[in-house]
């Protein structure tokens, strides 16, 4: 993703603490990830990037518990805290949590702060840097701050966690969406880095909070609750960042909560104005004067580009078939989340007779240098097991010709060589609705 606002919220969870690590070790950042600065990294006198050295890994914070703070007592007490703050948040009428998020890495600390607002019938605000996401009255609304002529509204699909996962791609780092619900898994703390976690400890602090642990398959969660109104006051991450190029590494990401009582009479409303409601995240983009994505029925751009293998690929060349790109980066989370429907598209299209239907991946902003990078985005290939072409753009001039500011981009083109469609951003449906659009470019029969 490229939409700077939205990756102040979703950065801490799952773009910006991996891209750290793709910095350090000649690899890629993020375009934009927030506080990550690649002029950060080490450099040699002769001007080169000095050899990469492991960082101290940090312990979990389950090593500082004793066996009797993991016994199957405790492990009892902390599910029944959990329960108990899940249900707290649930049951009050309205309330407030001021957050900050703090991510340690060797480049220095990310922090940001987010303001969740929790009112009656399951209606929530939520605040970052320059983004505002309100849930009433059945819809999503989503307003950046530096578009002041449109909105983003749609109707809620299932839960409001999962509706925001559908637009963004990735959970957001607040544990305030699942506790409202009255969800008491533990790993609704886990920021994205822990989805899934089991109560595995409790403990007293010094100070006499209660404290309960939760371990996960990429790490644990130590959340340290208030004694008075069960609410938690933080919790601890600390877990593998998905996608990390280096193995067995661990970041801690701390939440500090600060959750108040916003009263009966609190409510939250939405306010358009005489701004345009539009049905599209990419609607409300591109932003800070980016190019404008390529339109549906203009010329593709051309291009000629290598594929992991060697193997040439001439745009122009597959003139009659119809051509579907999709540009991703080995650091974006909802491209890696999307990939794989993208692979099922391939296989698809493979079955198909007549007219030929090509599906190719477009690696781009990628900072390795050429040979670190082939290994890099080859190794990523391989492991996910992908069967369809992966092409790269070494310097990023297609998806500039493009016009996209955002990742995963897709684009349709049709056997005439046009641009047939787009979409930008990652669609859990996305599949569905390419093969639905491939099929009404074929000839009857065909799709």
């Amino acid at each position: 993703m490229n939409y700077k606002s939205v990756a102040a919220l979703l950065g801490v969870g799952v773009v910006a603490s991996t891209s750290w690590a793709q910095t350090a070790i000649g690899g890629t950042p993020t375009p934009d990830a927030q506080g990550v600065d690649p002029s950060a990294i080490v450099v040699a006198e002769d001007g080169q990037d000095a050899p990469f050295q492991m960082p101290p890994s940090v312990p979990l914070s389950g090593e500082s518990f004793t066996d009797e703070q993991k016994s199957p007592e405790a492990i009892a007490t902390a599910q029944a805290a959990f329960d108990a703050a899940a249900k707290a948040y649930q049951s009050a009428p309205a309330l407030s949590n001021s957050e900050k998020v703090t991510v340690e890495t060797p480049m220095g600390n990310q922090s940001t702060e987010i303001a969740v607002e929790a009112g009656p019938d399951q209606s929530m605000r939520i605040k970052a840097e320059g983004l505002i996401l309100t849930a009433v009255g059945g819809k999503l609304y989503v307003e950046m701050g530096d578009n002041k002529d449109k909105y983003l509204a749609i109707d809620l699909q299932g839960s409001l966690s999962d509706t925001m996962k559908s637009v963004f791609g990735s959970a957001l780092p607040v544990p305030d969406l699942a506790l409202r619900q009255g969800q008491g898994d533990a790993g609704a703390y886990g920021l994205g880095f822990v989805e899934t976690a089991s109560p595995a400890g409790f403990r007293t602090s010094e100070n006499g909070s209660p404290q309960a642990l939760a371990v996960g398959s990429t790490g644990d969660i130590l959340v340290t609750f208030d004694a008075k109104t069960g609410l938690p006051t933080s919790a601890v991450v600390v877990a593998e960042p998905p996608g990390s190029p280096i193995p067995g590494f661990r970041l801690k990401v701390t939440s500090e909560f600060t959750i108040t009582n916003a009263g009966d009479d609190a409510t939250i409303t939405f306010e358009p104005g005489t701004r345009t409601a539009v049905a599209k995240m990419e609607e409300l983009f591109p932003a800070e004067g980016e190019s404008q994505v390529i339109a549906e029925g203009t010329d593709a751009p051309t291009f000629s580009l290598t594929a992991l293998d060697g193997t040439a690929v001439d745009l122009a060349g597959l003139k009659g078939s119809v051509v579907v790109v999709d540009f991703w980066a080995t650091w974006c989370g909802p491209c890696r989340k999307g990939l794989p429907g993208v692979n099922e598209l391939s296989k698809w299209a493979e079955g198909l007779a007549g007219t030929p239907v090509k599906v190719y991946g477009i690696n781009v902003w990628e900072r390795a240098e050429a040979a670190e990078r082939l290994k890099l985005v080859s190794d990523f290939w391989t492991k996910e097991g992908f069967s369809f072409p992966c092409l790269i753009d070494p310097d990023g001039k297609v998806v500039e010709a493009y016009g996209f500011n955002g990742i995963p981009a897709t684009v349709v083109i049709n056997q005439d060589g046009k641009v047939a469609k787009v979409h930008v951003g990652y669609d859990p449906k996305g599949t569905e609705k390419l093969k639905e659009e491939i099929s009404k470019l074929l000839p009857a029969g065909q799709g």
